[in-house]
Order: C-alpha cells, then structure tokens, then sequence
C-alpha cells in the first residue's frame, strides 16, 4: 500500500487537470479547500487539514506547493498522505490495545491511530480537556475521555520543531490499566510508540516534500 492516496496538480482558479485518479468527466473543483487558498495566500509549500478526497474518496492529508512564473501561481501541485497507511506504519507490535498512538489536528480530529483506524480517522475527541490542550498548544499528559467515553492518559507532542505547528503526535493510555502495568514496562512502551510515531511521520512529511519539489 502506498504512502501517498493522490498526487496531482490544478490551475490558481482550483481545477484539478491532472491527478493519479481517474478525473470524473464533469471535473473536480478545489478552490473551496481551506489548504488551497491558505497555500495560494502564502505562495509557499504548505500541510494542510483533514479532508475527505473529492475523487477517491478516502480521508487524508495534503501538501502542496505552488508552480510559479514571473511571480504569479500558474500551478498549484499536491501530494495526499494515505492516514489509512500511516495508522499501519504506527500498529504496535503487542496487542495491548489499551495503549495507542495517535495523530492529531489541533482541533481534535484524529488523523490517524496504531489499531481500529477505520473507526477512528476524521472522528473528533469531544472531552474539553484534550481540546483546550490541543487548541492552546500544550504538550506533555492530559486525562480525557477517548473516542470510546473511556478515561484515558494523553501524552501529547506538538509537531513545530518541523514546522508543523497544527499536528500532534500523542500516545495515550486506558487509566484503567496503568493500575496493572508495571511502572518500568509502561515507560518502555510509550517511549517506544513516541518513536515509531515520530519515525513514520518524519519519514512521511519528508517524503512528501521531495515528490512536490523534485518530481
């Protein structure tokens, strides 16, 4: 499975004419896309925020660049991370599913999670806690209520040291089981998830980078 879900390109007014996809014959639109215009204001290589693929219709996240010529945009390329194949990358290597690995957008959407991906992607962490933390750009733990209305320990890693100020990598536990988990093993895990996480995404974001700026 590939790392990438669509690789494509659309002129400044947001009409893909190029894509991995089949393009249906009525043709695709972008220009409403949050990302597009933040990256036709900035004029320069951008993440952007969960969305749902207009033409393959599955969730991820985009990056893009703009294709410019005596200072105006006359392309705008993207590449869409698959968050289905990056939820597989960070799959732990035990079944201890009361420990996850998670990444979020800061308004709480997960983006991806290391088991049940299919459940979670594009869903939203209702707690206050988790959201007012994401929001305010905190890091380090937060107790809040999961996906599934269990409490959990959030162990939260904003993502800016590679200029990605709206992502967090987060490693959470169910509260439950800290009371059964020795203290040793437990710091063993997370620590070993934080890695995984922090590996895959960097190896992503990075590759994403070289297909837009050096096809």
């Amino acid at each position: 499975e590939s790392r990438y879900a669509s690789i494509g390109a659309a002129t400044p007014d947001g009409t893909i004419f190029c894509h991995s996809g089949t393009i249906p014959p009525q043709g695709v639109n972008i220009a409403d896309r949050k990302w597009f215009q933040e990256m036709l204001a900035k004029r320069e290589f951008i993440q952007g925020n969960y969305v749902v693929g207009r033409i393959i219709g599955a969730p991820i996240l985009v990056f893009a660049y703009p294709s410019m010529e005596n200072g105006e945009v006359k392309a705008v390329v993207f590449a869409a991370l698959n968050l289905a194949w990056f939820s597989r990358v960070l799959e732990p290597t035990h079944e201890k599913i009361y420990a996850a690995a998670y990444l979020f957008h800061q308004d709480g959407i997960v983006l991806a999670r290391s088991y049940d991906w299919d459940a979670a992607i594009g869903r939203r962490i209702e707690d206050k806690r988790l959201l007012d933390a994401l929001g305010a750009g905190k890091e380090g733990p937060v107790l809040a209520k999961g996906l599934t209305g269990i409490e959990n320990l959030y162990v939260l890693k904003r993502l800016k040291a590679v200029g990605l100020d709206s992502l967090y990598f987060a490693v959470s536990v169910d509260t439950n089981a800290l009371m059964f988990e020795a203290f040793s093993e437990l710091k063993t895990m997370l620590i070993l998830f934080a890695l995984i996480a922090a590996l895959a995404y960097f190896a992503a974001w990075q590759g994403s980078a070289i297909a837009i700026l050096r096809p």
